[in-house]
């Protein structure tokens, strides 16, 4: 989805804008002791959710997504948070 040559979250935000996705949001918060970035994008219909997180010396990005009309999934229920927890 984001190629190699983007190596922050601002390049990325760029990136995918330009794809035409439109950001329309973003946290960070700690999950299991790593640091996690998470980007929020609309695009036909969609709600993507790019998750950014430190994975050894390079970065990992996981994303999410659902249709636009539904809540995504917190916590446990998220499937993303076993992956998240996973890397290590």
């Amino acid at each position: 989805m984001i190629p190699e040559a983007v190596k922050n979250s601002d390049d990325a935000i760029t990136y995918l804008e330009d794809q035409g996705y439109s950001f329309i949001g973003e946290e960070t918060y700690d999950a299991d002791g790593k640091i996690v970035q998470q980007q929020n994008y609309e695009k036909d219909g969609y709600t993507v959710m790019a998750y950014v997180l430190p994975a050894g010396a390079d970065q990992c990005i996981v994303v999410y997504t659902i249709p636009s009309d539904e809540t995504a999934p917190e916590g446990a229920d998220n499937p993303v948070t076993t992956i998240l927890n996973s890397i290590h």
